[in-house]
């Protein structure tokens, strides 16, 4: 009798279990609000991680442009210093996507930067002892390629 009883018990938690573990009407079950809130949080969660990829990638992209501006201001303004570099936001999404297409480009970015000439510059294109301001560079890139600066100067 014993044994019965217990295989009756272990089949009537094991069915409880099911049903409540499934949480569908389907299965006799309602979800409570609290398991609905749990699902809402968890598909919140979900969206802010797909948009946090979203960003990090944005800003992954924005790095790479920066450092290609960089290393370009490195190797082409021997012993000037940079004093500031900032994606040039002032112009609008379809601004931007018109600049990549007069390159034959997917995307385009507009850096400026500010940057200071030493007094003892023999650069003959730079004066010495000046700092230059809204100096830009406009970067190019194909579908995820590597970014390739079209232009650079004076605003």
């Amino acid at each position: 009798m014993k044994k019965k009883l217990l295989t009756i018990a272990t089949v009537v938690a094991m069915v409880g279990t099911v049903l409540v573990g499934c949480g569908t009407s389907k299965a006799g079950v309602i979800p409570s609000k609290a398991n609905d809130a749990k699902v809402a949080v968890v598909q919140e969660a979900d969206v802010a991680t797909v948009e946090n990829e979203d960003v990090a990638d944005e800003a992954n992209d924005m790095d790479l442009a920066r450092k290609v501006v960089e290393d370009f201001f490195a190797e082409n303004f021997s012993d000037c210093t940079m004093n500031s570099l900032e994606y040039d936001d002032s112009y609008t999404a379809k601004q931007y996507a018109d600049i990549a297409a007069s390159y034959g480009a997917d995307e385009a970015v507009i850096f400026t930067s500010s940057f200071s000439v030493p007094e003892d510059c023999q650069n003959m294109a730079l004066n010495a002892g000046m700092t230059y301001e809204d100096y830009t560079y406009t970067l190019t890139r194909n579908a995820g390629g590597d970014w390739v600066i079209q232009t650079c100067g004076m605003q």
